[in-house]
């Protein structure tokens, strides 16, 4: 971003030093600074913070994510999950309480597979896909969570201070609730499957 404002300070001066005579030259500086301009506007709308209500930008969908699931790690986008409703799980292997919501979650999941699909995003730059193969791998019951590695787009659109941290997607792509984990039960996901309204106290993060 930095190199981005040099750019469009240099084009500046150029353009004002510049003598009559010179229209191409003249159209190129113009255009330079039209086209920093416009990537600024591009970059803050891509690392504004979403809240409820809000739909998901086409960058969460197509951004290429390592995502870790079964005994696999993978670059794949979010895009094959688009239409379901969604349950994004921010954590880290540093949090007590994440890792004892696991198996929860995994039930969670079982139970509605057709229909939902939790994620769990992980906010630590600190942990590879290595270490987290190595975390399923030491799972005792199936574990059937797909867990995204350093997913920088995902947490740059959801600042998160505290965790576990969730994010409810509906299937239209809208933010439905965001909450701590007392309010993820099975009846509160079916009625986020069903479009439902919900009623449940927001987290702040």
């Amino acid at each position: 971003m930095k190199k981005i404002t040099i750019i469009c300070v240099m084009a500046l001066l150029c353009l004002k030093k510049l003598k009559a005579g010179r229209p191409k030259l003249k159209a190129y500086l113009l255009t330079t600074i039209l086209l920093c301009i416009l990537n600024e506007q591009m970059i803050a709308q891509t690392i504004k913070p979403l809240k409820i209500g809000d739909r998901l930008p086409e960058t969460f969908w197509i951004a290429k994510r390592i995502i870790v699931e079964g005994e696999q790690a993978q670059e794949s986008s979010f895009q094959q999950y688009k239409g379901k409703a969604m349950l994004l799980d921010f954590w880290a292997t540093w949090c007590g309480a994440c890792l004892n919501d696991f198996p929860k979650m995994n039930q969670l999941q079982t139970k509605l597979t057709k229909q939902l699909k939790v994620l769990l995003i992980n906010i630590n730059a600190k942990d590879s896909p290595n270490a987290l193969l190595q975390m399923i791998k030491k799972q005792e019951a199936p574990f059937d969570l797909a867990m995204v590695a350093n997913d920088l787009p995902t947490n740059n659109m959801f600042p998160v201070s505290s965790i576990p941290h969730y994010i409810w997607v509906g299937s239209d792509g809208r933010i439905k609730a965001i909450t701590g984990a007392d309010a993820v039960t099975i009846n509160q996901l079916k009625r986020l499957i069903a479009g439902l309204e919900l009623n449940l106290k927001s987290k702040v993060n």
